[in-house]
């Protein structure tokens, strides 16, 4: 018997194990000169310095990775360039860690942005001292912050098609982490 699967995620760990072929049918460039994806635009006038980040499972050790990228100066300029050309966009943030997340949420607000940060360490319900990931959430998507946070939190099957804007203040090896943004 021959079996056939499609996912939004071709290159998942483990799909190995059970698909001999991958087979790349449209691609994004396609997609986008057909209208079904949106042309963006690339900006990255700072990067993190990666000299002393480890690589591990073929990504970057994320404890490396987020003391390298929550530097003031650079989650200033993350910020400063998102103000620069996305000031009025609904946006998505990925973080290289909880505290680099939190970081760039107090200097979203710091410059009067609704920004806010979820982590996996979020309770998912409202408790009775703070906001739950499911509030917030669709606090986000019912238009009460503008900007949303996540240390790979909301990667996978989140949806909000009013999102304009997605900023990459991480880095990563993987290029599923990268289709999935």
């Amino acid at each position: 018997a021959y079996f056939i699967a499609m996912s939004a995620t071709p290159y998942a760990k483990g799909l190995g194990k059970y698909y001999t072929a991958l087979c790349h049918p449209v691609t994004m460039k396609t997609l986008i000169s057909d209208g079904v994806l949106k042309s963006f635009e690339i900006y990255g006038p700072h990067t993190i310095d990666l000299s002393n980040v480890k690589t591990v499972a073929g990504d970057f050790r994320k404890d490396d990775l987020a003391d390298a990228a929550d530097k003031p100066k650079l989650v200033a300029d993350i910020v400063a360039t998102w103000l620069k050309h996305a000031r009025d966009r609904k946006t998505m943030v990925f973080s290289s860690g909880v505290a680099h997340g939190r970081s760039l949420e107090k200097e979203f607000r710091r410059h009067g942005i609704k920004a806010v940060e979820v982590n996996g360490y979020s309770p998912k319900e409202n408790t009775a001292d703070q906001e739950g990931t499911n509030q917030i959430i669709d606090d986000f998507k019912n238009g009460k912050y503008q900007v949303i946070i996540s240390a790979e939190m909301l990667v996978a099957g989140f949806d909000v098609p009013e999102v304009s804007c997605v900023v990459i203040a991480t880095a990563t090896k993987s290029k599923m982490k990268l289709c999935q943004a």
